[in-house]
């Protein structure tokens, strides 16, 4: 229903989504505004007869009102999601990069949650200036120039419930713009692991996302805070008014009977509920309407033009090419957002393989792929770059055991600098316990790839028994 009423919308000038969702959806959710008008009048119906049958039909008329507006509203949102996600298969090229899947996973959530939610409150945008009008009336005939008094002060607190629930949103997305920046930045953290792991970086780490979680929660928390100040204005507030309205009703020579006190105590707290809920809906209608622009510009952004499939004919094969021309497409785009890390590593390394460049730097080349891949690319290197002087960062050793010359830096400081086999035989060399530290089985390896068979194997059982003695000497 919906893609009919939009396709019909989006052939006229001036195509507006509001109009389109009131064709497909607007028929329940104006049934229930009716049913809405039967809510309010039995709410001073039943204050002034005292009936209880009024107050049963005023429960079944609310109870109409909230399923139909809640059935048009859940319908409501789940139409906008699957509009959302049938449009972002169909974006060009072009107008994808105006709309990244975070932007498009925000107006599948938070957008049309927001229209959800208005969609329960909009009828209080005519209902409650009704309900205040006709309280007003009732509450001038009850109390006379008093009850005007009275509810002078709770109009008064509409500025100011205006103003509290604007400062509670801006609070709020204060706080959703940290939560947006802390799970971005535990996304980059999950993403490089195992960087993160080798360099025992985790403190690191924890102390920025610690951080931006403790300005979350001071948002959160001065937003809850203000909250609460608001509930105590509006729990008190209507006392305050009642006992104002009924001092100045007896001080002008008024006879306050128990019927006028008791209907207009009944009459106060009909024009309560109005007067809380008009600034909330006000703020919601604002805060939808942003959200139905931003629903907008996706709808009306230049989709792909899906031609149907022809149908088959028996004899012909599915699918036929004739004069065919084939080309590989490879375009990136800025900062290689269309790869992942480790194919952005492949990309650089083909550059690389490319130019030819007599001095290469390799910071983490490979800290991205697997390691069947490493080992492919590491061969790669030391064929193809027999001539060039390089300068490679490594987290793994096997990538630089074969090196020149090796650096160890600590603190910022140069710790050792010479060949690999120099270090490895050097007593107490901290990169001779580095390759000791890998195991074993693993440290055999790299001493194996440095000095060969049997001179790797005879270091190793030497440092091997040095590390005995040395347990054997801690242990006397």
């Amino acid at each position: 229903m919906f893609q009919k009423s939009w396709q019909e919308e989006s052939q006229k000038p001036k195509p507006w989504l509001l109009r389109a969702l009131n064709c497909s959806l607007g028929g329940r959710f104006w049934w229930g505004g009716f049913w809405k008008i039967g809510n309010d009048a039995s709410q001073f119906i039943g204050p002034l007869i005292l009936n209880q049958l009024l107050q049963v039909l005023g429960v079944l008329l609310e109870a109409q009102y909230f399923q139909n507006v809640t059935r048009v509203g859940n319908r409501l949102r789940s139409t906008l999601i699957a509009a959302v996600f049938r449009k972002s298969l169909r974006l060009t090229h072009e107008s994808r990069k105006k709309f990244a899947s975070g932007k498009i996973t925000n107006l599948m959530t938070r957008d049309s949650e927001a229209l959800q939610q208005t969609c329960l409150t909009l009828h209080t945008i005519w209902s409650a200036p009704l309900s205040i009008t006709v309280a007003l009336i009732l509450l001038y005939q009850q109390l006379g120039v008093a009850a005007l008094l009275g509810a002078l002060m709770l109009v008064l607190m509409f500025p100011v419930q205006t103003f509290v629930i604007r400062k509670m949103c801006k609070l709020t997305e204060e706080g959703l713009q940290r939560t947006d920046k802390r799970i971005g930045f535990m996304n980059e953290v999950l993403a490089a692991m195992d960087t993160v792991k080798s360099y025992a970086w985790e403190k690191s780490f924890q102390s920025k996302v610690q951080g931006v979680r403790n300005e979350e929660l001071t948002w959160f928390r001065k937003s809850q805070l203000l909250g609460a100040l608001n509930s105590f204005i509006l729990n008190s507030i209507p006392v305050v008014v009642i006992v104002i309205s009924f001092g100045i009703f007896s001080l002008l020579g008024g006879d306050l009977t128990p019927a006028k006190a008791f209907t207009s105590l009944s009459l106060f707290a009909v024009l309560r509920f109005p007067l809380f809920m008009l600034p909330i809906t006000i703020t919601q209608v604002v805060n939808a309407n942003v959200s139905l622009k931003r629903l907008e510009e996706l709808l009306l952004a230049e989709e792909r033009i899906l031609l149907p499939n022809p149908p088959l004919e028996p004899g012909l094969p599915a699918i036929s090419i004739k004069n065919g021309c084939f080309s590989w497409e490879s375009k990136v785009s800025e900062a290689g957002e269309n790869f992942s890390v480790g194919q952005r590593q492949l990309l650089s390394l083909a550059r690389a393989l490319l130019r030819r460049s007599k001095i290469l730097v390799l910071d983490e080349a490979t800290a991205a792929v697997d390691i069947r891949t490493d080992a492919l690319i590491q061969k790669t290197i030391r064929e193809e770059f027999k001539s060039c002087t390089m300068l490679i960062i490594a987290h793994r050793l096997n990538t630089i055991i074969d090196c020149d010359r090796i650096l160890l830096l600590d603190s910022g400081q140069v710790l050792e600098y010479d060949t690999p086999e120099v270090l490895l035989k050097k007593e107490g060399s901290a990169f001779s316990r580095m390759v000791q530290s890998t195991g074993a089985a693993n440290a055999q390896y790299l001493l194996n790839l440095v000095f060969g068979g049997e001179e790797g194997n005879s270091i190793a059982r030497d440092k091997q028994l040095d590390g005995q003695r040395g347990w054997l000497a801690s242990t006397r």
